[in-house]
């Protein structure tokens, strides 16, 4: 048997690779390449062509639908609004004190935001920062840079960009059994032996 020399650093690496290539869930795919997957949204479209659509404030998605964009407004309620319609819409309006009821604080919430908001044609009020903006979404697309035969990679990786891949992308498993060399070294550091001395 021939031996091959390695730093005590390389050496700890294989035993930590050859402990994840043997313990992950190769999610019954045979030699497993994980990667990151992620539907690609094109926008922009009219509301004739697709149902699907999102709110955006200063560039930003903040809802998927009606119900998420009461939430986020209610969630910061005084600020966004204070936004959208100016201070002066609440000193001349309501009194803090007197005008919203403390014990259902959203039930009010949600009738002051359907008096100023028409849903279906929020981009029609010229004063408000929200876009009502229609997509369609196509293919599932494999991120760049996502590749890893390592489960925990790819799961990393997945937590550390969801701000930038979003909150749909998933973690996949495809095969790399057909690219023999990376097949192999799956193998070989599956089959490695190693022994502390």
């Amino acid at each position: 048997m021939k031996t091959i020399k390695v730093s005590d650093k390389q050496y700890e690496l294989l035993k930590k690779w050859k402990e994840l290539l043997n313990t992950q869930d190769n999610r019954g795919t045979r030699d497993p390449i994980y990667y990151i997957k992620s539907p690609e949204r094109t926008y922009g479209f009219d509301r004739e062509y697709t149902d699907k659509y999102v709110y955006i404030f200063d560039g930003e998605e903040i809802a998927e639908d009606d119900s998420e964009l009461f939430e986020w407004l209610y969630d910061d309620w005084e600020k966004e609004l204070s936004k959208l319609f100016g201070d002066a819409t609440y000193e001349n309006e309501f009194d803090y004190e007197k005008d919203i009821p403390k014990d259902d604080l959203k039930e009010w919430f949600i009738k002051q935001f359907d008096r100023y908001f028409d849903l279906d044609d929020i981009n029609e009020a010229i004063w408000c920062s929200i876009e009502k903006v229609y997509y369609i979404t196509s293919d599932e697309i494999a991120m760049d840079n996502s590749f890893s035969i390592f489960e925990e990679d790819a799961k990393n990786l997945l937590e550390g960009r969801r701000y930038a891949y979003g909150d749909k992308s998933y973690t996949y498993a495809d095969t790399c059994w057909r690219s023999d060399n990376m097949s192999k070294l799956r193998d070989f550091l599956m089959m490695i032996e190693v022994e502390d001395k």
